[in-house]
C-alpha cells in the first residue's frame, strides 16, 4: 500500500468535514451541505443554522419525554387517571414553547410591541400545530397512554387518527419544519381574523 494514497484519503476526509463559522459563532451543520445545490452563501447558511439551533434549544422534547416516562413508571389504573391531564400539559407545551423561541429572533425583537402580540394571535395557533408535528414525532406521544386515552377524550377519535398518520409519515429531517414556523408566524395573511389585543393588556404575551 502506499503511503502517500492513505494521506491524501485521510486529508480529503478531514477537509469534508470541515464547519464553517459565521461571525456570530455558529456552526453550520454538515448535513445542509449534503448534496448542496441552492444558490445560498456562507451567512445565510449560518443564519438558518442560527434559527435551527434557537429552535433545539426551546424546543420541549425533553420536558415531554420525562413526563411520559415518569407516567409509565405508575400503575395501569394510575396511569389512565393521569392521562387526560398529562395530554393536556403536553399540549400546553408544545404551544408555550413557540413564544420563547421566536422572542430570539431578530426580526421579531425589532416589531413594535402590539405588532408582535398581533401576530401572535393571528398565527399561534397554526404554528403551534406545525410545532406539534415535530414533538409528537420526536418525543414519541403517538404512543404513550396519555396520547392513547387521553387525546380521544378532548379531540375525538377523528383528531386521533389524523395525529397518528401525520407523526408516521413525517420525515426524519425535520429541519424543513422548524424553519416553516417562523415563515407561518410573520405571514400577516394566513388567519384573517380581528385581533382582539388591547395595547393596554398587549404586554401579558412578554
Amino acid at each position: 500500500m502506499q503511503r502517500e494514497l492513505l494521506r491524501a484519503s485521510h486529508h480529503r476526509k478531514e477537509k469534508s468535514h470541515e464547519k464553517i463559522v459565521c461571525s456570530s459563532n455558529t456552526t453550520i451543520p454538515i448535513n445542509f451541505f449534503f448534496n448542496n445545490r441552492s444558490l445560498l452563501n456562507d451567512q445565510q447558511w449560518c443564519y438558518l443554522s442560527n434559527i435551527i439551533n434557537i429552535y433545539d434549544t426551546k424546543s420541549p422534547v425533553s420536558h415531554i419525554r420525562y413526563l411520559l416516562c415518569n407516567q409509565s413508571k405508575h400503575p395501569v389504573k394510575m396511569r389512565l387517571k393521569m392521562a387526560k391531564s398529562n395530554i393536556l400539559e403536553i399540549i400546553m407545551s408544545m404551544y408555550k414553547s413557540v413564544l420563547p423561541f421566536i422572542e430570539v429572533l431578530p426580526e421579531f425583537q425589532t416589531m413594535q410591541l402590539y405588532d408582535r402580540c398581533e401576530l401572535i394571535e393571528r398565527n399561534l395557533s397554526y404554528v403551534g400545530g406545525f410545532n406539534a408535528i415535530i414533538v409528537f414525532r420526536d418525543a414519541g406521544v403517538t404512543f404513550s397512554t396519555a396520547f392513547k386515552n387521553g387525546f380521544p377524550s378532548i379531540y375525538g377519535s377523528n383528531i386521533v387518527d389524523d395525529s397518528i398518520t401525520i407523526a408516521h409519515r413525517t420525515d426524519y429531517d425535520v429541519t424543513l419544519i422548524k424553519l416553516l414556523i417562523p415563515v407561518i408566524l410573520f405571514s400577516t395573511s394566513f388567519n384573517v381574523i380581528v385581533p382582539s389585543i388591547a395595547n393596554n393588556n398587549c404586554k401579558n404575551y412578554f
